[in-house]
C-alpha cells in the first residue's frame, strides 16, 4: 500500500510538472509573438524585452521578484558587464572613422570603381570592408544610405533592395576570423578560443554569405527592371540625391590602413583585448586626423557613448533570452533538442542557438545566452571548441535577424521601407545564407576540418 501511495504520488506529480511545462511553453510561444508585433510597430526594446519576460516569468511559475528582479536583471547586467567596453571602444573608433572622413571615402571610392552596373557588388563589398574596419553597423547604415539612395536613383532601381544590401554583408563581416567584432569576442571567454578560431571554417562560410548574397541581390535586380519597377522617392531624399557625385574633399581611403591592421595585429599577435586593440585604433585615427578631430572631440566622445549605449536593447533581449531558458518550457524544448540532434554537439549546438536566437531576436545576446545554456554540455560531447564558437556565431547571426531584430527594424526605418516591402530580401541575406553556413560549419566540423 505504502510503495502504491509512493508511486501515485510520483505520477500525479510528474503530471503536474509536465503540466507546467505546457502552460510555460505556451507563455514562451505569447511572448515571442507579443515581441514581434510590437518590434513591428517600433516598440522600445528594453521595455518591450522587460514585458516578454514577465509573460515567460509568470507563465512558468516564477514571481516578479525572481522572474524580473533576478533573473532577468542578471542576464541584462551581466551582458552590460562584460561587453559594454567593446561597444564603446566599437563606436568610439567607429566615429572617429565617420568623423575623419574614411568611412564616406572608402564607400564613395568602391562605388566610382565598381559603378552603377555592378551596383549590388559594390554594395556587398562596400559594406563588408566598412564591417571589416571596424565601423560600427549602424555607422554603416547611415553612412552608406545616403550614398545608395543617390546611387538606386541613377540605377533606377526600387528602394526596397536597400535594406538587405548593408545588413547582410554588414552582419557576415563580423565573423571574418581574426577580427575583433562580438560574435569572434564573445567565444574567447566562454570557450578559451581566439578570434580566429576555425579559420578555414570561418572564411568558407563568410565567402559563402557574401558571393551568394551578390547572386542573390543582382537576380532580385533583375527581376525588379523586368517587373518595370522603379526608384520612387521619397520626401527628404533631396539632400541625398547628389551624394554619389559630391565633389568634397576627402582623405585617401588607403589611410584606413595604419589604424586597421594596428587593431587586427594587436589583436591576433600580440593577444590584446579586443576593446584595448579598438582603443587603440582610436588614438592612431585621432593622431593622423589631429587637426580634423580635436576641435570638436568632446562632441565626438559624447556622441560615442551614445552610440555605444546601443548595448541596452541587446543586454535586455539577453535578459528576455535569461528568463526563457530558466522556466519549465524550456525543458521541453531541450528535450526536443536532445532528440533531433542525434548526439551530434555540433548539430545539437547548432539547433539550441537557432532557437535561443529566433526567441531573443538578438545575435549578441542568444550568444551569451547559448553559452550559458548548453556550453559545457556540447564540450561535454565531444564538440571542438573552435568548430563550436565559429558555428554558434553563424547560427545565432542567421537565427538573430528576425523580423523584431533591433537592426532590422532599425534599417528598414532608415530607408523607408516597410517589413512587408524590404523584410523578405533581408531574410534570404541576413537569415538563409548565414544557416547555411551554420550547416556547412556542421558539416565540416563533424569531419574534423577546422
Amino acid at each position: 500500500m505504502r510503495r502504491f501511495r509512493v508511486t501515485l504520488s510520483a505520477v500525479i506529480y510528474r503530471g503536474r510538472e509536465k503540466k507546467m511545462q505546457i502552460i510555460s511553453l505556451v507563455g514562451i510561444v505569447i511572448a515571442i509573438i507579443v515581441m514581434v508585433y510590437a518590434c513591428i510597430k517600433s516598440v522600445n526594446l528594453v521595455i518591450l524585452s522587460a514585458i516578454c519576460s514577465l509573460i515567460v516569468a509568470l507563465s512558468g511559475g516564477l514571481s516578479v521578484t525572481d522572474g524580473y528582479g533576478t533573473v532577468y536583471m542578471n542576464g541584462m547586467g551581466s551582458f552590460i558587464i562584460s561587453q559594454f567596453p567593446i561597444f564603446l571602444a566599437g563606436a568610439l573608433f567607429s566615429k572617429f572613422l565617420d568623423a575623419s572622413g574614411l568611412s564616406r571615402s572608402i564607400a564613395l571610392s568602391l562605388f566610382k570603381v565598381l559603378g552603377t552596373n555592378n551596383i549590388m557588388a559594390a554594395m556587398v563589398l562596400c559594406n563588408t570592408v566598412l564591417a571589416a574596419a571596424g565601423v560600427n553597423t549602424y555607422v554603416i547604415l547611415f553612412t552608406v544610405f545616403p550614398i545608395a539612395v543617390s546611387l538606386f536613383r541613377i540605377a533606377d532601381l526600387p528602394r526596397k533592395l536597400i535594406p538587405a544590401c548593408i545588413l547582410g554583408p554588414a552582419g557576415a563581416a563580423n565573423t571574418i576570423p581574426g577580427l575583433p567584432s562580438l560574435l569572434n569576442t564573445i567565444p574567447t571567454s566562454a570557450f578559451g578560443v581566439s578570434v580566429l578560431a576555425a579559420p578555414r571554417i570561418g572564411f568558407l562560410g563568410f565567402g559563402l554569405i557574401a558571393v551568394g548574397s551578390i547572386l542573390y541581390l543582382n537576380r532580385e535586380a533583375k527581376k525588379c527592371r523586368i517587373g518595370g519597377e522603379h526608384f520612387e522617392a521619397q520626401p527628404g531624399d533631396e539632400k541625398y540625391l547628389e551624394t554619389a557625385s559630391d565633389s568634397a574633399p576627402s582623405p585617401n581611403p588607403l589611410l584606413i590602413l595604419p589604424p586597421l591592421l594596428f587593431v587586427i595585429l594587436s589583436l591576433n599577435i600580440f593577444g590584446f583585448p579586443a576593446y584595448a586593440s579598438l582603443f587603440c585604433g582610436c588614438v592612431i585615427v585621432l593622431i593622423m586626423f589631429f587637426k580634423k578631430l580635436m576641435p570638436n572631440i568632446n562632441t565626438l566622445l559624447g556622441e560615442a557613448v551614445k552610440n555605444s549605449q546601443v548595448v541596452l536593447p541587446t543586454a535586455a533581449l539577453s535578459g528576455f533570452g535569461a528568463v526563457v531558458t530558466a522556466v519549465p518550457g524550456y525543458k521541453l524544448i531541450s528535450e526536443g533538442l536532445s532528440k533531433v540532434s542525434f548526439g551530434n554537439p555540433y548539430l545539437y549546438a547548432f539547433v539550441a542557438v537557432a532557437v535561443i536566437a529566433a526567441i531573443s531576436g538578438s545575435a549578441y545576446g542568444s550568444m551569451r545566452v547559448a553559452y550559458a545554456v548548453i556550453g559545457e554540455k556540447v564540450l561535454a560531447m565531444g564538440g571542438n571548441p573552435q568548430v563550436l564558437a565559429r558555428l554558434m556565431a553563424f547560427s545565432s547571426l542567421g537565427f538573430g535577424s528576425m523580423p523584431h531584430n533591433g537592426a532590422i527594424v532599425l534599417a528598414l526605418n532608415c530607408c523607408g521601407v516597410s517589413h512587408k516591402e524590404g523584410y523578405k530580401y533581408l531574410c534570404v541575406t541576413t537569415f538563409l545564407f548565414p544557416a547555411v553556413a551554420s550547416i556547412l560549419s556542421v558539416i565540416l566540423g563533424s569531419l574534423g576540418i577546422v
